[in-house]
Protein backbone atom coordinates (compact mmCIF):
# COMPACT_ATOMS: atom_id res chain seq x y z
CA UNK A 1 0.00 0.00 0.00
CA UNK A 2 1.47 3.46 -1.01
CA UNK A 3 2.08 5.58 1.65
CA UNK A 4 1.10 9.18 1.70
CA UNK A 5 3.19 12.66 1.96
CA UNK A 6 3.35 13.24 5.21
CA UNK A 7 3.91 9.65 6.51
CA UNK A 8 6.79 9.88 4.19
CA UNK A 9 8.14 13.33 5.91
CA UNK A 10 7.97 12.24 8.37
CA UNK A 11 9.13 9.24 8.90
CA UNK A 12 12.26 10.73 7.13
CA UNK A 13 12.72 13.67 9.37
CA UNK A 14 12.22 11.43 12.73
CA UNK A 15 14.07 8.65 11.33
CA UNK A 16 17.20 11.01 10.59
CA UNK A 17 16.79 12.17 13.93
CA UNK A 18 17.12 8.61 15.44
CA UNK A 19 19.65 7.10 13.79
CA UNK A 20 21.82 10.16 14.90
CA UNK A 21 21.09 10.32 18.67
CA UNK A 22 21.53 6.34 18.78
CA UNK A 23 24.44 6.40 16.27
CA UNK A 24 26.11 8.50 18.60
CA UNK A 25 26.34 5.11 21.06
CA UNK A 26 28.66 3.22 18.51
CA UNK A 27 30.51 6.19 16.77
CA UNK A 28 34.09 5.74 15.94
CA UNK A 29 33.91 2.62 17.50
CA UNK A 30 35.33 -1.31 16.31
CA UNK A 31 32.74 -4.02 15.81
CA UNK A 32 35.10 -5.57 18.73
CA UNK A 33 34.55 -2.92 20.98
CA UNK A 34 31.05 -2.62 20.13
CA UNK A 35 30.49 -6.39 20.95
CA UNK A 36 31.95 -5.58 23.94
CA UNK A 37 30.16 -2.48 25.22
CA UNK A 38 26.89 -3.60 24.02
CA UNK A 39 27.06 -7.18 24.10
CA UNK A 40 22.99 -7.39 23.53
CA UNK A 41 22.89 -4.78 20.76
CA UNK A 42 22.17 -0.73 21.39
CA UNK A 43 18.31 -0.51 21.38
CA UNK A 44 17.83 2.27 23.52
CA UNK A 45 19.55 6.09 24.05
CA UNK A 46 20.03 4.86 27.85
CA UNK A 47 22.20 2.79 27.02
CA UNK A 48 24.70 5.04 25.24
CA UNK A 49 27.92 4.71 27.23
CA UNK A 50 29.44 7.89 28.88
CA UNK A 51 32.73 8.29 27.93
CA UNK A 52 34.81 11.61 27.02
CA UNK A 53 33.32 11.90 23.30
CA UNK A 54 29.79 10.62 24.41
CA UNK A 55 29.21 12.86 27.54
CA UNK A 56 29.02 16.05 25.52
CA UNK A 57 25.80 14.95 24.51
CA UNK A 58 22.93 14.10 26.43
CA UNK A 59 21.18 10.93 26.19
CA UNK A 60 18.37 10.99 22.81
CA UNK A 61 20.13 14.14 21.38
CA UNK A 62 20.65 14.24 17.95
CA UNK A 63 24.13 15.81 16.51
CA UNK A 64 25.41 17.98 13.95
CA UNK A 65 23.46 16.08 11.42
CA UNK A 66 20.05 16.69 12.70
CA UNK A 67 20.98 19.70 13.65
CA UNK A 68 21.71 21.04 10.24
CA UNK A 69 19.07 19.99 8.82
CA UNK A 70 16.60 21.74 11.15
CA UNK A 71 18.49 24.76 10.37
CA UNK A 72 18.16 24.64 6.60
CA UNK A 73 14.54 23.49 6.85
CA UNK A 74 13.59 26.41 8.61
CA UNK A 75 15.60 28.45 5.73
CA UNK A 76 13.44 26.63 3.40
CA UNK A 77 10.31 27.51 5.08
CA UNK A 78 11.14 31.33 5.80
CA UNK A 79 12.05 31.44 1.62
CA UNK A 80 9.92 28.88 0.08
CA UNK A 81 12.65 27.91 -1.86
CA UNK A 82 16.13 25.93 -1.65
CA UNK A 83 18.54 28.33 -1.93
CA UNK A 84 22.27 28.30 -1.83
CA UNK A 85 23.06 31.12 0.00
CA UNK A 86 20.32 30.30 2.44
CA UNK A 87 22.09 27.20 3.29
CA UNK A 88 25.19 28.72 3.38
CA UNK A 89 23.89 31.10 6.24
CA UNK A 90 22.54 28.26 8.20
CA UNK A 91 25.61 26.41 8.02
CA UNK A 92 27.31 29.69 9.05
CA UNK A 93 25.05 30.60 11.62
CA UNK A 94 25.71 27.08 13.35
CA UNK A 95 29.44 27.93 13.06
CA UNK A 96 28.88 30.38 15.40
CA UNK A 97 27.46 28.57 18.35
CA UNK A 98 31.33 26.97 18.28
CA UNK A 99 29.13 23.52 18.04
CA UNK A 100 31.41 20.58 19.55
CA UNK A 101 31.44 18.45 16.64
CA UNK A 102 31.80 20.61 13.35
CA UNK A 103 34.78 18.68 11.33
CA UNK A 104 37.95 20.45 10.11
CA UNK A 105 37.07 21.25 6.84
CA UNK A 106 33.52 22.85 7.38
CA UNK A 107 35.17 24.58 10.08
CA UNK A 108 37.80 25.87 8.14
CA UNK A 109 36.02 26.63 5.09
CA UNK A 110 32.50 28.11 6.76
CA UNK A 111 34.58 30.12 8.80
CA UNK A 112 36.69 32.56 6.67
CA UNK A 113 35.90 35.63 6.62
CA UNK A 114 34.23 36.01 2.99
CA UNK A 115 32.27 32.60 3.26
CA UNK A 116 28.80 34.51 2.57
CA UNK A 117 30.25 36.44 -0.23
CA UNK A 118 30.32 33.60 -2.38
CA UNK A 119 30.46 30.18 -0.45
CA UNK A 120 31.18 28.12 -3.26
CA UNK A 121 34.37 29.72 -4.37
CA UNK A 122 35.32 29.73 -1.00
CA UNK A 123 34.87 25.89 -0.42
CA UNK A 124 36.49 25.39 -3.53
CA UNK A 125 39.22 27.66 -2.58
CA UNK A 126 40.26 25.66 1.01
CA UNK A 127 39.51 22.42 -1.11
CA UNK A 128 42.57 23.25 -3.31
CA UNK A 129 44.77 24.67 0.37
CA UNK A 130 44.30 20.76 1.54
CA UNK A 131 45.46 19.21 -1.71
CA UNK A 132 42.19 18.14 -3.54
CA UNK A 133 41.84 15.13 -1.43
CA UNK A 134 38.82 15.66 1.68
CA UNK A 135 35.49 13.37 0.01
CA UNK A 136 33.78 13.37 3.72
CA UNK A 137 30.25 12.94 4.18
CA UNK A 138 28.48 16.52 5.30
CA UNK A 139 26.87 17.39 2.57
CA UNK A 140 24.47 13.89 2.39
CA UNK A 141 21.75 15.14 4.36
CA UNK A 142 21.56 18.52 2.27
CA UNK A 143 20.98 16.09 -0.42
CA UNK A 144 18.56 14.75 0.93
CA UNK A 145 16.30 18.17 0.97
CA UNK A 146 17.18 18.51 -2.25
CA UNK A 147 15.43 15.03 -3.16
CA UNK A 148 12.44 16.31 -1.19
CA UNK A 149 11.70 19.51 -2.47
CA UNK A 150 13.23 19.66 -6.10
CA UNK A 151 11.45 17.69 -8.83
CA UNK A 152 13.67 19.62 -12.05
CA UNK A 153 16.81 20.57 -11.93
CA UNK A 154 17.42 17.70 -9.44
CA UNK A 155 21.30 17.37 -10.22
CA UNK A 156 22.34 20.76 -10.77
CA UNK A 157 20.48 21.71 -7.14
CA UNK A 158 22.28 19.10 -5.20
CA UNK A 159 25.53 19.67 -7.14
CA UNK A 160 25.35 23.88 -5.96
CA UNK A 161 23.93 22.59 -2.73
CA UNK A 162 27.32 20.03 -2.22
CA UNK A 163 29.57 22.78 -3.81
CA UNK A 164 29.35 24.96 -0.59
CA UNK A 165 31.41 22.73 1.42
CA UNK A 166 32.64 19.65 -0.51
CA UNK A 167 33.52 20.54 -3.98
CA UNK A 168 34.85 17.36 -4.62
CA UNK A 169 33.27 15.26 -7.78
CA UNK A 170 32.85 12.46 -5.25
CA UNK A 171 30.81 14.10 -2.80
CA UNK A 172 28.69 15.34 -5.91
CA UNK A 173 28.05 12.11 -7.46
CA UNK A 174 27.49 10.41 -3.80
CA UNK A 175 25.27 13.50 -2.88
CA UNK A 176 23.32 12.83 -6.40
CA UNK A 177 22.44 9.18 -6.08
CA UNK A 178 20.94 9.67 -2.33
CA UNK A 179 18.94 12.94 -3.62
CA UNK A 180 17.63 11.02 -6.58
CA UNK A 181 16.80 7.42 -4.33
CA UNK A 182 14.95 10.44 -1.60
CA UNK A 183 13.12 11.70 -4.91
CA UNK A 184 11.73 8.55 -6.31
CA UNK A 185 10.68 7.29 -2.59
CA UNK A 186 9.30 10.69 -1.96
CA UNK A 187 7.26 10.84 -5.65
CA UNK A 188 7.17 7.40 -7.44
CA UNK A 189 6.94 5.28 -4.03
CA UNK A 190 9.79 2.82 -5.45
CA UNK A 191 13.43 2.01 -4.70
CA UNK A 192 16.06 2.66 -7.45
CA UNK A 193 17.45 -0.40 -8.63
CA UNK A 194 20.90 -0.59 -8.39
CA UNK A 195 22.09 -0.31 -12.04
CA UNK A 196 19.97 3.12 -11.91
CA UNK A 197 22.18 4.13 -9.07
CA UNK A 198 25.58 3.38 -10.93
CA UNK A 199 24.08 5.09 -13.75
CA UNK A 200 23.82 8.41 -11.82
CA UNK A 201 26.71 8.03 -10.55
CA UNK A 202 28.89 7.15 -13.75
CA UNK A 203 27.55 10.81 -15.25
CA UNK A 204 29.28 12.54 -12.36
CA UNK A 205 32.36 10.28 -11.15
CA UNK A 206 33.01 6.99 -11.90
CA UNK A 207 35.09 6.26 -8.45
CA UNK A 208 31.46 5.99 -6.62
CA UNK A 209 30.47 2.96 -8.67
CA UNK A 210 32.31 0.16 -6.46
CA UNK A 211 30.94 1.19 -3.56
CA UNK A 212 27.24 0.89 -5.31
CA UNK A 213 28.29 -2.41 -6.05
CA UNK A 214 29.68 -3.33 -2.54
CA UNK A 215 25.44 -2.63 -1.84
CA UNK A 216 25.41 -6.34 -3.11
CA UNK A 217 26.56 -7.96 -0.29
CA UNK A 218 24.18 -9.49 2.19
CA UNK A 219 26.47 -9.16 5.41
CA UNK A 220 26.68 -5.16 6.50
CA UNK A 221 30.46 -5.97 7.67
CA UNK A 222 32.26 -6.31 4.18
CA UNK A 223 31.47 -2.69 3.97
CA UNK A 224 34.05 -2.20 6.38
CA UNK A 225 32.14 1.45 7.66
CA UNK A 226 34.49 1.15 11.02
CA UNK A 227 37.87 1.21 9.25
CA UNK A 228 39.67 3.79 10.21
CA UNK A 229 41.19 5.19 7.46
CA UNK A 230 38.08 5.58 5.59
CA UNK A 231 35.10 6.00 8.04
CA UNK A 232 34.43 9.44 7.11
CA UNK A 233 34.54 8.34 3.33
CA UNK A 234 31.12 10.13 1.85
CA UNK A 235 30.66 6.78 -0.52
CA UNK A 236 30.67 4.83 2.51
CA UNK A 237 28.14 6.79 3.68
CA UNK A 238 26.08 6.34 0.52
CA UNK A 239 27.03 2.88 0.53
CA UNK A 240 25.86 1.86 4.88
CA UNK A 241 22.43 3.79 3.29
CA UNK A 242 22.10 2.22 0.27
CA UNK A 243 22.88 -0.92 1.82
CA UNK A 244 20.19 -0.85 4.57
CA UNK A 245 17.52 0.00 1.68
CA UNK A 246 18.46 -3.22 -0.43
CA UNK A 247 18.69 -5.92 2.52
CA UNK A 248 16.39 -4.51 5.64
CA UNK A 249 12.92 -4.63 6.02
CA UNK A 250 11.99 -2.44 8.88
CA UNK A 251 13.67 0.63 10.12
CA UNK A 252 14.33 -1.23 13.79
CA UNK A 253 16.08 -3.31 11.24
CA UNK A 254 18.40 -0.63 9.70
CA UNK A 255 19.56 1.07 12.53
CA UNK A 256 20.63 -2.20 14.56
CA UNK A 257 22.47 -3.67 11.86
CA UNK A 258 23.90 0.39 10.65
CA UNK A 259 24.97 1.55 14.04
CA UNK A 260 26.82 -1.82 15.18
CA UNK A 261 29.02 -1.85 12.27
CA UNK A 262 30.85 1.21 14.28
CA UNK A 263 32.78 4.09 12.06
CA UNK A 264 30.76 6.87 11.57
CA UNK A 265 27.91 5.48 13.00
CA UNK A 266 25.64 8.81 13.84
CA UNK A 267 25.77 9.73 10.19
CA UNK A 268 25.57 6.77 8.33
CA UNK A 269 22.17 6.17 10.88
CA UNK A 270 21.07 9.11 9.92
CA UNK A 271 20.92 8.29 6.47
CA UNK A 272 19.98 5.09 6.47
CA UNK A 273 17.00 5.52 8.83
CA UNK A 274 16.25 8.84 6.45
CA UNK A 275 15.74 6.90 3.89
CA UNK A 276 14.47 3.90 5.37
CA UNK A 277 12.16 6.14 7.32
CA UNK A 278 10.74 7.57 4.19
CA UNK A 279 10.02 3.56 2.77
CA UNK A 280 8.34 2.31 5.63
CA UNK A 281 6.70 5.95 7.17
CA UNK A 282 6.61 7.22 10.28
CA UNK A 283 4.15 4.67 11.79
CA UNK A 284 6.75 2.53 11.30
CA UNK A 285 9.38 3.91 13.38
CA UNK A 286 10.24 2.51 17.18
CA UNK A 287 7.94 4.89 19.47
CA UNK A 288 10.42 4.45 22.04
CA UNK A 289 12.93 5.87 20.13
CA UNK A 290 10.70 8.43 18.59
CA UNK A 291 9.58 9.76 22.26
CA UNK A 292 12.98 9.48 23.86
CA UNK A 293 14.27 12.01 21.65
CA UNK A 294 15.71 14.73 23.43
CA UNK A 295 14.68 17.57 21.09
CA UNK A 296 11.22 15.79 19.82
CA UNK A 297 9.78 19.28 20.27
CA UNK A 298 12.14 20.67 18.12
CA UNK A 299 11.38 18.22 15.25
CA UNK A 300 7.60 18.09 15.83
CA UNK A 301 7.67 22.18 15.41
CA UNK A 302 9.87 22.04 12.58
CA UNK A 303 7.99 19.60 11.03
CA UNK A 304 4.80 21.07 11.26
CA UNK A 305 5.83 24.00 10.36
CA UNK A 306 7.33 22.91 6.94
CA UNK A 307 5.01 19.97 6.19
CA UNK A 308 2.07 22.72 4.63
CA UNK A 309 4.60 24.28 2.71
CA UNK A 310 5.74 20.70 1.21
CA UNK A 311 2.42 19.59 0.47
CA UNK A 312 1.51 22.94 -1.27
CA UNK A 313 4.87 22.84 -3.03
CA UNK A 314 4.56 19.08 -4.74
CA UNK A 315 1.20 19.66 -5.83
CA UNK A 316 2.29 22.96 -7.40
CA UNK A 317 5.14 21.28 -9.24
CA UNK A 318 3.56 18.50 -10.44
CA UNK A 319 1.17 20.56 -13.13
Amino acid sequence: MSLDLKEKFYGCLFGGAIGDALGLGTEFMMPNEISRRYPDGLHDYSQIIRDAHRSQWDCGDYTNDTEIVVRMIGKICDSGRIDVRDFATALHEWYLTNPVDIVPQVRWVVGQADYLEDPIAVANRVWLQMGRHNASNEALQRAILCGLWEREDLGQRVEEICRITQPDTRCIAASTVIAHIANALLLEDRVLSRDEMIQIADKIDRRVRPYIEMTDTTDISDLELADPDTLWYVRKSMASAIWALRHTESPAEAIEAVIMAGGDADTNGALALNLVGMRDGYEALPRHLVDGLLQKSVLDETAARFYPILERHIGNTAH
